[in-house]
C-alpha cells in the first residue's frame, strides 16, 4: 500500500496556478479579482517559459480603429478645401486598374484596410466633400466607387450582430398563445413541455453584457463611413432626377447595383418594407408605398445585380471561351431588360427610410437639406401621401362607371397628370420622421455619444423651412411639442447658452399656420371630425422667449436681451395681424341681408401668443440691466412708449415694490424726475405696529443709492438715521457696491471734485459703516469684507480708510454677485481706465478655463467625467487665496473668485472705445506703448469672450471699430499676458 504524501502549501499554489492556466475563465477579471491572474510572476514559478497544450483564455474586448494611419497620406491643410486633393488621397488606396492613370500607377500599398478608406471618406466629409459622388458624377469612374463600397461592405463588421440567445432557465416551456382566444386560454388547460437537465452556460458574462453598438469603436467608425455612402447615393439619385429620363445619364443602373449590394449584405433593414396597420390615425407612420411596390423594387435590384455580375468578365477572350447554358445572357435578363414604373423619387424614399431605420439619421437629414437647396427652377417639394391617397379615392368614386363596363382603361393624359404630380416630391411623412429621429440624437454629456444640440436644431430648422415653403406641417405633432422635447432631452442648459434657446424658440409657428396646412386633419372638420388635441394653442413660444431673455439678462448681455425682446414683439404682432386677416376673410364669406346691422357670429379666439405677457420680475431685471448699461432709450421705451399697445411697464405695475425700486434707479440716472415722483406717490404703506408711514426695503435701498450717485451726502445721513430709528430694514450688498463705485470716481478727482468734496464723501462712507455696523455684520459680513478688500486692492489711498474695519485677522469668502462686481468695475474704469479695470478682473475673477466650461460645451452641458471627482481634487485646484496684510499686522484672507459675464468684458471694451475716439477727435495718434497696452487688453478681452461661449463673428462684433487694433489672426493663438499689477495688499 502506497504511503500518501502530505500536500504542502507550495504544491497547492502550483496546482491552482496550473488549473487556472488550463481553464477558460467565464467571469472577467474586474468582476472576480480573486480568480484573476496576478500581474507579476508568482514566487513559485520558474523563470523559463512554460509551454502548455491547454488553450489559453481569450477575452473578447472591443477593438477601436487604429490611430496610426501610416498608409494614408491626407492632403495638406491648405489643400483640404479642394476636392481633387481628396480624390488623389483615396486614389492611392485603389487597385492599379481602377486609378486615374493605371499605366503610371505604382503599388505602394499591398494591403488596404477598411479603416483607411473609411478615414479618408470621413475626413473629407468634415470639409463638405463627397469623394464618391465626385468620382461617379465628374470623373465617371463608377467601377472605382463600387469597389470602395464593396470593400466597406465585405471587410467591415457585419450588418446584423449575432446576439446570444439563452436557453430556457425554468422547468418548463410555455407553448405559443398568440393564436388562441381569451376564452380558450381561460377554459382550456395549458400543456407545457419539460426542459432538459440544466447544462453549463456556453457564454461568458462578458459576451452577455457587452453591447457592441455603443462600446465597440470600430463598429461606430465603420457605420459613420457607411453613412457617407448613403449620402453619396442620395446625391446620385438627386442628380438622376434632374432629367426626366434618368437612364440616359447612366446613373440609376449603377445606383441600383450599389443598392443591391447593400441589400444583399443586410444593410437595408426589413422594416423598411413593413406596413403595420395604423391603430391611431393621428400617429406618425411610414407611407405604404415601399410596401406596395416591394416586389417591383426586388425585381429591379435583382436585375441590376445579375447584369453587374455578367459585366464582371474583364477580358474579351474569357467571354469567347465562356460557355452559356441558356444563351449569352444570364437567365431571365433577356426577358426583363428594364423595370418600368419606378421613378427616382421612390428610390430616394428607399434610401431615406433605410437611413432612418438603420440609424443614419444625420446622413439622411443631410440629403433632405440638399433637396432644400436645389435651384428654384427645379426645386423639390413635399407631398402628403395620406392626402394623395384620399384624393385619388375621391376621384375614383366621383368618376363615371359607365365606360368601365366596356373595359376602357385610363387615358394617357390622366397618367401624365399623375406622373407630374409626384415629380420631384418627397413625402412629408419622411420629413416628420426625421424631425422625430433627430431629437433622439441630442447629446446629454455622456462620453462622445449623441450629437451637439446646436447641430440638431440647425437640421430641424432647415427641415421646418422645407415644410413651410409649401404650407405643410408635421401632421402628427406640432412644432411647439418639438421645442419642448428638445428642452426635455436634458442636453440644453438655457442659462449657459441662451442663444441656442432662442433658436429653439424660433421653431414656434405663427397663428393658424399649422391648422391651415395641407396635411393637417383640420380639413375634415366639415365632416363632423374634431380638430386634433395637439393643435390647441399653447404658450410655449412666448415662455421660451421669456426664459431666453432672462438668461441673457443674467449673463449681462443687453444686446441679446434686446434682440429677444424684438423677436417677442414681432412674433406677437404677426399673430395679431394674421388673426385680423383671418377675421376679415371670414366676413367676406358671410352673406348678409340688406340693411342688416353688422354683427359677428365668430366666437372670440383665446390665443396666448397675442400678447407678450412679460412678467413683472422679468421687466424689473430688464430695466435694471438697461440702467447699468446706460441704455436709457430702452428704459424709456419700456416706461414711456407711445405705441398702440402702450408701454411694456404699465401704471398698475408701479405698485410692485421691486418695480418701483427699479424705476427709481433708472429715473435717477436718466434724469426722469417726474417719473420718480409718480412712483413715490403711489408706493408706501402704513405700518400698524410702528404707527408710521413705511417704505418697502427695496425702494428705500433704491432711494438711498440714488442719493449716493447724486453725491447728496446730507440726504444719505438723514436716511441713515431714519433706518436706525425705524428698525426692520435689511441692507443689500448693492448699496455698498454703489457707494464703493462713487468713492472711486470721487477719489481720483477726474470729475472736477475738490479735496473737500473727497473728504466729505469718505466721511459719509465711514459714518455709514460705523452706524450700521450691527446691521452689516449680522446680515452680510462676507459681502462687507469683499467690498472693503476690493477697494484696498485698487489704490493705496483706500487702505487707510478700509483698514479701520479690517483690524482683525480672519478668512472670509468672496461673496459678491457679478452684477455688483460690475458696478465696482465701472467706478474703476471711469476713474483709472481700462488697464486698471483689466487688472481688477484678473485679480478677483476666475482665470482658469475650466470655470467657463459650461459656456463652451455643446448646449451648455459639459461632458460627464469618467470617474467621480474627489473632493481633495477640488481643494487642490481651488483659486489661490488673496491676502491683505494691515499695518497692525492683521491678515485678512479672501477665498474664492467672481465669475465674470459678458457685461464685465463689454465695460472694458467700451472704455477703450471711448479713449480711442477721444484720440481720433483730437487728431492724435496712439503712442507705441499706449497702443501696445490697448492691443494686449483687447486680445485679453477676446479670449475672455471666447471663454464665455462667443464665436469669432460675435467677438468681432463686440470689438467693433477697435478690433483692428487688436490684430487678431487666429483666436486659438491668442495668449493671455500678464496684466499690470494691482496695488499690493
Amino acid at each position: 500500500m502506497a504511503i500518501a504524501r502530505p500536500i504542502c502549501a507550495f504544491d497547492t499554489r502550483n496546482y491552482l496556478a496550473n488549473l487556472l492556466a488550463s481553464r477558460t475563465l467565464c467571469v472577467p477579471e474586474f468582476l472576480a479579482p480573486a480568480l484573476a491572474r496576478p500581474p507579476r510572476r508568482a514566487l513559485s514559478s520558474s523563470r523559463h517559459c512554460q509551454h502548455s497544450d491547454a488553450p489559453q483564455s481569450q477575452q473578447r474586448r472591443p477593438a477601436g480603429p487604429s490611430s496610426k494611419f501610416s498608409r494614408v497620406q491626407l492632403p495638406e491643410p491648405p489643400l483640404r478645401n479642394d476636392i481633387e486633393a481628396w480624390t488623389a488621397a483615396i486614389d492611392v488606396l485603389l487597385p492599379r486598374h481602377l486609378r486615374r492613370q493605371p499605366e503610371l500607377a505604382v503599388d505602394t500599398i499591398h494591403h488596404v484596410a477598411t479603416t483607411d478608406l473609411a478615414r479618408v471618406l470621413l475626413e473629407a466629409q468634415k470639409f463638405s466633400h463627397d469623394i464618391l459622388g465626385h468620382i461617379c458624377l465628374v470623373e465617371k469612374r463608377w467601377e472605382a466607387a463600387i469597389w470602395v463600397i464593396k470593400q466597406l461592405l465585405e471587410t467591415g463588421p457585419p450588418a446584423v450582430d449575432k446576439t446570444v440567445e439563452l436557453g430556457a432557465s425554468g422547468s418548463g416551456i410555455w407553448p405559443p398563445m398568440n393564436s388562441k382566444s381569451l376564452l380558450d386560454l381561460t377554459y382550456s388547460p395549458i400543456v407545457a413541455s419539460k426542459t432538459g437537465p440544466p447544462r453549463e452556460p456556453q457564454h461568458s458574462l462578458w459576451d452577455l453584457t457587452l453591447p457592441p453598438n455603443s462600446i465597440n469603436p470600430e463598429k461606430v467608425f465603420f457605420k459613420r463611413a457607411l453613412g457617407q455612402v448613403w449620402r453619396s447615393l442620395g446625391t446620385l439619385i438627386l442628380e438622376a432626377a434632374e432629367d426626366g429620363d434618368s437612364q440616359d445619364k447612366g446613373i440609376m443602373p449603377h445606383v441600383l447595383e450599389i443598392l443591391a449590394l447593400m441589400h444583399h449584405d443586410g444593410w437595408i433593414p426589413d422594416s423598411v418594407y413593413r406596413d403595420d396597420p395604423v391603430r391611431y390615425d393621428l400617429a406618425l407612420h411610414q407611407p405604404p408605398t415601399l410596401h406596395l411596390l416591394s416586389s417591383s423594387i426586388m425585381r429591379a435590384l435583382s436585375d441590376a445585380a445579375m447584369r453587374a455580375r455578367e459585366a464582371t468578365t474583364k477580358q474579351p477572350q474569357d467571354k469567347l471561351n465562356a460557355s452559356y447554358l441558356f444563351g449569352r445572357e444570364i437567365p431571365g435578363s433577356r426577358y426583363q431588360v428594364h423595370v418600368s414604373g419606378i421613378r427616382p423619387e421612390l428610390w430616394l424614399e428607399l434610401v431615406l427610410w433605410s437611413s432612418l431605420h438603420g440609424g443614419w439619421v444625420l446622413d439622411g437629414a443631410t440629403i433632405l437639406e440638399r433637396m432644400l437647396s436645389s435651384p428654384a427652377g427645379s426645386r423639390w417639394r413635399p407631398i402628403s401621401w395620406k392626402q394623395l391617397f384620399k384624393d385619388e379615392l375621391e376621384e375614383d368614386n366621383a368618376s363615371s362607371k359607365g365606360w368601365r363596363l366596356f373595359g376602357r382603361r385610363q387615358n394617357d393624359g390622366a397618367k401624365a397628370d399623375a406622373s407630374a404630380r409626384v415629380q420631384k416630391t418627397i413625402s412629408c411623412e419622411t420629413i416628420a420622421a426625421y424631425v422625430d429621429g433627430l431629437i433622439n440624437l441630442v447629446r446629454v454629456g455622456v462620453g462622445s455619444r449623441g450629437t451637439a444640440p446646436e447641430e440638431i436644431v440647425r437640421h430641424i430648422t432647415n427641415l421646418k423651412h422645407f415644410l413651410d415653403r409649401d404650407s405643410y406641417s408635421l401632421g402628427s405633432a406640432t412644432w411647439d411639442s418639438v421645442a419642448v422635447r428638445i428642452l426635455e432631452s436634458g442636453g440644453v442648459i438655457p442659462e449657459k447658452r441662451p442663444d441656442l434657446l432662442m433658436d429653439i424658440a424660433q421653431l414656434a409657428p405663427e397663428f393658424g399656420t399649422e391648422i391651415a396646412s395641407h396635411n393637417s386633419l383640420s380639413h375634415s372638420t366639415a365632416d363632423g371630425a374634431e380638430i386634433p388635441y395637439y393643435y390647441e394653442p399653447t404658450a410655449v413660444s412666448i415662455s421660451l422667449l421669456h426664459r431666453t431673455m432672462r438668461s441673457f439678462i443674467e449673463n449681462g448681455d443687453i444686446m441679446g436681451a434686446v434682440k429677444t425682446l424684438n423677436t417677442l414683439v414681432q412674433h406677437t404682432d404677426n399673430n395679431k395681424q394674421k388673426s385680423l386677416l383671418q377675421f376679415f376673410e371670414s366676413l367676406k364669406l358671410t352673406q348678409r341681408r340688406a340693411n342688416q346691422p353688422f354683427t359677428s357670429w365668430i366666437p372670440p379666439i383665446d390665443y396666448p401668443a397675442f400678447n407678450a405677457q412679460l412678467p413683472v420680475p422679468l421687466l424689473v431685471k430688464l430695466l435694471d440691466l438697461a440702467t447699468q448699461t446706460r441704455s436709457f432709450h430702452l428704459g424709456r421705451w419700456l416706461l414711456l412708449s407711445e405705441d398702440l399697445d402702450g408701454p411694456a411697464i404699465t401704471r398698475d405695475m408701479y405698485d410692485d415694490a421691486n418695480m418701483a425700486a427699479a424705476i427709481v434707479r433708472f429715473g435717477t440716472l436718466a434724469n426722469e424726475n417726474d417719473l420718480v415722483m409718480k412712483v413715490m406717490k403711489k408706493t408706501g404703506f402704513w405700518s400698524g405696529t410702528q404707527q408710521a408711514h413705511r417704505v418697502p426695503n427695496s425702494l428705500l435701498t433704491a432711494l438711498m443709492a440714488s442719493q449716493v450717485q447724486l453725491h447728496r451726502w446730507d440726504s444719505v445721513r438723514r436716511m441713515q438715521d431714519f433706518v436706525l430709528q425705524n428698525p426692520g430694514y435689511r441692507p443689500k450688498p448693492e448699496l455698498l457696491a454703489i457707494f464703493a463705485a462713487e468713492l472711486l470716481r470721487v477719489a481720483n478727482g477726474k470729475g472736477g471734485t475738490t479735496k473737500g468734496q473727497r473728504a466729505e464723501a469718505f466721511s459719509a462712507f465711514t459714518d455709514l459703516l460705523f452706524a450700521w455696523e450691527g446691521l452689516l455684520l449680522t446680515r452680510m459680513g462676507n459681502e462687507l469684507y469683499t467690498v472693503l478688500t476690493m477697494l484696498s486692492s485698487v489704490d493705496t489711498q483706500f487702505r487707510k480708510v478700509c483698514s479701520q474695519f479690517l483690524e482683525n485677522s480672519g478668512r472670509y469668502k468672496v461673496a459678491i454677485s457679478t452684477s455688483n462686481f460690475n458696478i465696482i468695475l465701472s467706478g474703476v474704469l471711469d476713474a483709472y481706465g481700462s488697464i486698471r479695470g483689466r487688472a481688477l478682473v484678473d485679480l478677483w475673477c476666475h482665470r482658469q478655463p475650466g470655470a467657463y466650461a459650461p459656456y463652451q460645451a455643446p448646449g451648455g452641458l459639459p461632458t460627464m467625467s469618467h470617474l467621480r471627482r474627489a473632493k481633495a481634487k477640488d481643494y487642490e485646484e481651488r483659486p489661490e487665496d488673496i491676502e491683505f496684510t494691515q499695518a497692525s499686522g492683521a491678515t485678512v484672507v479672501m477665498q474664492g473668485r467672481v465669475l465674470p459675464d459678458r457685461h464685465t468684458i463689454r465695460g472694458i471694451i467700451r472704455k477703450i472705445q471711448q479713449d480711442v475716439d477721444k484720440q481720433r477727435q483730437s487728431e492724435k495718434n496712439l503712442e507705441g506703448s499706449k497702443r501696445a497696452q490697448i492691443r494686449e487688453t483687447l486680445r485679453w478681452a477676446a479670449e475672455k469672450l471666447h471663454y464665455l461661449g462667443l464665436d469669432d463673428e460675435d467677438v468681432a462684433r463686440e470689438l467693433g471699430d477697435v478690433g483692428e487694433i487688436a490684430e487678431l489672426q487666429d483666436p486659438d493663438s491668442v495668449e493671455a499676458t500678464d496684466a499690470p499689477m494691482m496695488a499690493q495688499p
